[in-house]
């Protein structure tokens, strides 16, 4: 089982959206905070670029690619009107966006955090006791607790919940640390279900990429 992945930054974005569908262009012409119309259309357009990696259609068809936001807000797939079975995900921070999509229907999230700081206030709120005690066995505690903290927002993504799940309900059981990558396993506690993820820094950001299974091989799209 494979996760295909791609990053972008908002260099990457052509200037003119005429790549967003009818619908697509009222919601971005809807935004009223500059900000807030560069994230979400960086977020569609890698989104797209990763999309059409894998439908294996070229830059003037991307209008034929459509991301929906589903009745509980997670992203959904469509090409030509219809449905894409291949769950997707999408994160973006600053000036940066990741996209993923599997090649199955299974349970997959992504979150993507700049490395910085963060409270022990912060930490009390949102991690568990035993995740605290993690984040203070390593010097570099601001990687470690965004570590966390981005483990924990993608597999509250896989759950289809996002913030609307106290994010003490999902936590990390298992971490192992390579030079430039985590491998990591998370339990949802109210269910007792397994996840398992990966993460990968870059550029002072973590992006982290979790999933229902526990055999899965990360893919890169340039």
């Amino acid at each position: 089982m494979n996760i295909y992945w791609m990053r972008q930054s908002n260099s990457d974005v052509p200037h003119n959206p005429t790549w967003l569908s009818q619908q697509e262009h009222e919601k971005y012409s809807s935004f009223r905070i500059e900000k807030r119309r560069q994230d979400w259309v960086l977020g569609r357009w890698t989104m797209k670029k990763l999309a059409a990696h894998f439908l294996h259609i070229s830059f003037p068809d991307f209008l034929r690619i459509e991301i929906f936001a589903a009745g509980d807000g997670a992203p959904e797939l469509y090409f030509d009107a219809q449905p894409v079975r291949q769950t997707i995900s999408l994160s973006h921070r600053e000036h940066f966006a990741i996209a993923a999509l599997t090649d199955s229907d299974m349970k997959m999230g992504c979150d993507l955090e700049f490395v910085e700081p963060r409270s022990k206030v912060f930490m009390s709120d949102y991690f568990t006791t035993n995740e605290n005690v993690l984040v203070q066995k390593f010097n570099n505690s601001a990687l470690y607790a965004n570590f966390i903290w981005t483990a924990k927002e993608a597999t509250v993504k896989a759950l289809r919940e996002g913030l609307r799940l106290d994010t003490r309900a999902v936590e990390v059981v298992e971490l192992k640390k390579d030079t430039e990558q985590f491998t990591f396993k998370m339990q949802y506690h109210k269910t007792d279900t397994p996840y398992w993820g990966q993460a990968v820094l870059f550029d002072g950001f973590i992006a982290a990429f979790v999933c229902e299974r526990s055999q899965f091989k990360m893919i890169r799209i340039n």
